[in-house]
């Protein structure tokens, strides 16, 4: 679970969410897993773990991306719609930004001047 007021003990770089997982595909052409939990199907490179498995995954808050519209023509495998539900100030001009996510609670860490634009 995300906690945004716990990401200063984290360490500037390394706060986040622990979340659990199962895996439910392997895609040998791409290399990728597929996965089931909480907060959907994410899409992973390939892990080495038979489908079944039950599995915790860390997502740091530095590697998600908030968008106010449903982004198009990325790269990015793993877009989902997300409630906001805090902005915790974590440093002077960082907040990390509470997210629920199905039943599930991510952060983001993003720029104090983007993240007042928003709220």
């Amino acid at each position: 679970m995300g906690r945004g007021e716990l990401d200063p003990l984290a360490g500037r770089f390394e706060a986040g969410a622990v979340l659990s997982v199962r895996v439910t595909a392997h895609d040998p052409r791409w290399r990728l897993s597929q996965l089931t939990s909480n907060f959907g199907s994410p899409t992973v490179p390939r892990l080495d773990a038979p489908v079944g498995t039950a599995l915790r995954v860390r997502v740091r808050a530095r590697d998600v991306i908030l968008a106010v519209i449903r982004p198009t023509g990325i790269s990015a495998l793993n877009v989902r719609a997300a409630e906001v539900e805090r902005l915790v100030p974590i440093e002077e001009g960082a907040l990390a930004v509470q997210l629920r996510l199905g039943g599930e609670r991510l952060l983001a860490r993003v720029t104090d001047a983007r993240a007042r634009r928003w709220a």
